[in-house]
């Protein structure tokens, strides 16, 4: 990253960033790297809801390892799902079967989730689905799994990965686990916030396409005009332009030092 030095600073005064999700603990990363880099304020504003779904099919393919090559991970929710499918005796069980098998993540932040039940995730570097099913088809290739890789996701996921894992012969078995529905207060939290939009210039972070489908329309609504937006990776940067609103800025990896670095440079 390029560290926010006095010169970036400077440029980001002024400024306060909307970060359309919830934040992380109260160390999150993106408020403080935001912060250091002049932001007067930062805001975190729910936009997604996550409904559990198919989890009795979940709990049997997960307890059922050797049915399995490996798992793969592009969420945090769906790490989260995983968990939450499973009593706290059969957290320990699960995880002494999957360290056998590859666990393929999505970002730093998926992989952090991983590690955070014991398992040691490959993948962590790439930014997006289209690089981890490269990352995936190398380890295995040249031979074929017999068995296919475990695939927990959203019901709205992006046919990305599944097209090319099945393109390369490499089975998969993919298991749609939650819903992602918009958050209840979604415009209320905003409008909260347009009348300091008026004084000030400000960033919205956008972190998911859903994240786009859901909470475009109601940004432009809230403030209208003269605000910018960025993007957390390549895949919502698309959203955002084939929805109409081109992003200002977009993290070349989806991580808080990728993001805080993009949206600087732009300031400059």
């Amino acid at each position: 990253m390029a560290s926010a030095d006095g010169s970036l600073a400077v440029a980001a005064q002024s400024r306060i960033a909307v970060l359309l999700r919830a934040p992380k603990g109260p160390e999150d990363p993106y408020y403080n790297a935001l912060s250091v880099a002049g932001f007067q304020s930062v805001h975190f504003i729910p936009v997604l809801h996550y409904e559990h779904m198919n989890q009795d099919e979940l709990q049997s393919d997960i307890l059922s390892s050797d049915k399995f090559s490996g798992i793969v991970f592009t969420s945090g929710t769906a790490v989260e799902v995983c968990v939450s499918s499973l009593t706290e005796h059969e957290r320990g069980r699960v995880t002494e079967r999957w360290k056998q098998l590859p666990v393929f993540v999505v970002g730093k932040a998926t992989a952090q989730a991983v590690r955070g039940l014991g398992l040691s995730p490959t993948g962590s570097h790439s930014g997006n689905a289209e690089t981890l099913s490269k990352l995936i088809i190398e380890h295995f290739c040249p031979g074929v799994p017999t068995k296919p890789l475990l695939f927990p996701c959203g019901a709205l996921r992006r046919e990305t990965l599944p097209v090319a894992l099945e393109g390369a012969g490499l089975p998969l078995k993919c298991l749609a686990c939650y819903k992602t529905l918009p958050h209840p207060d979604l415009q209320g939290r905003l409008r909260e916030l347009s009348p300091q939009a008026e004084v000030e210039s400000v960033w919205v972070v956008f972190y998911s396409p859903s994240g786009v489908n859901f909470a475009l329309d109601c940004v432009l609504k809230t403030f209208k005009s003269g605000f910018k937006v960025a993007a957390i990776g390549a895949t919502t940067g698309d959203s955002l332009s084939k929805a109409g609103r081109r992003p200002d800025a977009v993290a070349k990896l989806p991580n808080h030092d990728s993001l805080t670095e993009a949206i600087l440079e732009c300031c400059i």
